[in-house]
C-alpha cells in the first residue's frame, strides 16, 4: 500500500466508516511497522468531525457497529475473542493517537517568532508595549497569545535591548539557552545570550538575575551594574560598567579595547555571519583599540586592516582572510 493509502484508512477508521474487511488490513497494518510513514498529521485529523474522535458515547457506538456489522461475511482468520482483542487494541491506539495530538496541539501554546539577520537590526513592538531592539543574528520568542499569560515570557539566543512596558501583575521575565533567567516588572537593560558570552547590563530600573535548576541564590541589579554568566562553573560575577560601552551596538558601532583579533574574528562571525581564517600562526595574537561598524563588512574589513597593517581579503563564500602584515 502507498502512504497515502494508509493514511486514508487510518483517517476512515478515526471516523468510524471501516468494513471490516479494512480493519483486518489495519490490525494487520499495527503488527508490521509499515504504518509508521502514514500516520495522518493534526491537521487532517482536526479537519475531521471532532465528535467521532473526542465522544465517548460515539466511539463505543463506532465499536459497536465494527464488531457487529458484515456477519454475514467471510469470518476473519483471527478466532472470536483474538478477533475482537485486536480490533480493541486497533481502535485504542488509533483514537488514542488521535486524541494526544489532537490535545498537544490545542494546549501548547505557538511560538510568535522575531528575527533579525546578519548585518541589521530590527526594532519589535510587544503587544504589552514593550520595546526590543535585536542586534544582528538575534531571534527572540513569544507565546503566540502573549498577553493571555499569567507571565511575559521571552526566549533569546543573540542580543537585545529591552525597554519594559511596566505590569505590576504580569512579570517580564527573559530565558537563555545557558540557564539564565531575567526577571523585571518595568525597566530598560541589554541582554547578550551568544554562544561563547552570556551577560546583562541594567540602564534603568531594577532586575533579578537567576541561573535556572540550581539552589544558588538569585543577583539583584541596579543601574550601571553587568551580571556575567560563568558557563563552566554555573555562577554570576557582577561589576559595575560603563553602559555605553555595551549600548555601541545600537548606534551600529563595535567596541574593542585591546581586543585581540581572535576575539574580534569570533565576533564578525557573530554580527556578520563571516568565518575568519588566519594565514600566519600568531596574527590572532595581535591587538585592537577602536571601533569597527556593525552594518558595513567592507568598512569594517578596511578600517581593520588599517589599523592593524595587515592583508585582509573578503571572499564570496562568507569567509574572510587575514594575511600576513604587509611590513613585518
Amino acid at each position: 500500500m502507498s502512504i497515502q493509502q494508509i493514511k486514508n484508512l487510518y483517517l476512515k477508521f478515526i471516523k468510524g466508516e471501516c468494513t471490516r474487511r479494512e480493519i483486518d488490513l489495519l490490525v494487520k497494518l499495527l503488527q508490521s511497522t509499515e504504518h509508521e510513514a502514514g500516520l495522518p498529521t493534526v491537521e487532517e485529523i482536526k479537519r475531521l468531525d471532532q465528535e467521532a474522535v473526542l465522544d465517548e458515547e460515539a466511539s463505543d457506538d463506532i465499536f459497536h457497529a465494527i464488531i457487529t456489522s458484515d456477519q454475514g461475511r467471510e469470518e476473519s482468520k483471527f478466532p472470536g475473542s483474538t478477533w475482537k482483542s485486536m480490533l480493541v487494541v486497533a481502535a485504542s491506539i488509533i483514537v488514542l493517537f488521535a486524541i494526544g495530538i489532537l490535545a498537544h496541539s490545542l494546549l501548547s501554546p505557538t511560538k510568535t517568532i522575531y528575527r533579525a539577520d546578519f548585518a541589521e537590526k530590527k526594532t519589535v513592538m510587544l503587544p504589552d508595549g514593550t520595546k526590543v531592539l535585536l542586534n544582528a543574528n538575534t531571534q527572540i520568542e513569544t507565546h503566540q497569545h502573549f498577553l493571555n499569560q499569567d507571565k511575559r515570557e521571552i526566549w533569546i539566543t543573540g542580543e537585545a535591548f529591552f525597554d519594559v512596558a511596566p505590569d505590576k501583575k504580569r512579570p517580564f521575565i527573559v530565558y537563555t539557552s545557558k540557564g539564565l533567567e531575567v526577571r523585571v516588572l518595568g525597566t530598560a537593560f541589554n541582554l547578550k545570550a551568544r554562544e561563547a558570552e552570556t551577560h546583562v547590563v541594567l540602564n534603568r530600573g531594577s532586575v533579578q538575575v537567576a541561573i535556572r535548576n540550581t539552589a544558588k541564590e538569585a543577583a539583584m541589579l541596579v543601574p550601571g551594574e553587568m551580571a556575567m554568566l560563568n558557563m563552566e562553573e554555573k555562577t554570576l560575577i557582577k561589576r559595575p560598567v560603563d553602559t555605553l560601552d555595551y549600548a555601541a551596538w545600537q548606534y551600529d558601532l563595535l567596541p574593542f579595547k585591546n581586543e585581540s583579533l581572535a576575539k574580534i574574528a569570533h565576533v564578525l562571525k557573530e554580527i556578520y555571519g563571516y568565518d575568519v581564517v588566519f594565514g600566519k600562526t600568531g596574527l590572532e595574537k595581535r591587538h585592537f583599540t577602536g571601533s569597527l561598524p556593525s552594518n558595513d563588512i567592507d568598512k569594517a574589513i578596511k578600517t581593520l586592516s588599517a589599523a592593524l597593517n595587515c592583508e585582509i581579503t573578503i571572499h564570496d563564500n562568507k569567509k574572510i582572510n587575514i594575511n600576513q602584515q604587509i611590513n613585518n
